[in-house]
């Protein structure tokens, strides 16, 4: 996989989803960041078992991967465990 070269998907810190990157890596060979305060996420889409991926990272290690069938959800899951308690409201 290779970085979609734009801004990223999801951002705590603005509360949005990026709906144009959405659609440019949904089904493609891309991921984008989730940007946030207290971790970083890595996000794709894997058309085999039709969910959308996060891999959570904090302090560059590796500490879970999410799974969801849309990106608010996602964003709404990983946030609320990583997220230092800062609420976003996704949009």
């Amino acid at each position: 996989m290779r970085e979609y070269p734009d801004d990223a998907i999801i951002s705590n810190l603005t509360g949005l989803i990026n709906q144009e990157i959405e659609q440019k890596i949904k089904g493609s060979d891309y991921f984008s960041r989730y940007s946030a305060w207290n971790f970083n996420g890595r996000i794709w889409w894997n058309d085999e078992i039709g969910y959308w991926c996060c891999e959570v990272w904090q302090y560059n290690n590796y500490v879970a991967t999410y799974l969801a069938d849309n990106l608010q959800d996602l964003a709404h899951e990983v946030d609320n465990k990583y997220g230092g308690g800062e609420k976003a409201s996704f949009i």
